[in-house]
């Protein structure tokens, strides 16, 4: 479990992070869990199967909107695999709308 930014995240969905941690200093043989970006997703290179990001648990800016959130149920006695994925709808939700008149439901 780490809180870094890794080379190749997605810090949003539109800004990849392009200055972060190389994943080829994460060990391979294990499962690695990172926080540090809201946005839930996996950080996949040559040099290592997988990075996940579990992404806040609510969303916490525009920048979240029609993100889904989640909460990870992990197993230490399966190496700390992912064994079930809790959907969350708590917290605060930010909409993009196009018109006024979708605001206003017309």
């Amino acid at each position: 479990f780490v809180h870094a930014d890794v080379k190749g995240a997605s810090m949003n969905d539109l800004i990849k992070s392009r200055n972060g941690l190389s994943t080829k200093f994460f060990p391979t043989e294990k499962q690695i869990y990172s926080g540090h970006f809201h946005k839930p997703h996996i950080v996949t290179s040559s040099e290592r199967s997988k990075i996940r990001y579990v992404g806040s648990p609510y969303q916490i800016s525009s920048s979240e909107v029609g993100q889904s959130k989640s909460l990870l149920l992990v197993d230490s006695q399966k190496c700390w695999e992912c064994i079930e994925e809790i959907p969350l709808d708590i917290g605060p939700r930010f909409h993009r709308l196009s018109s006024v008149n979708e605001f206003l439901g017309m």
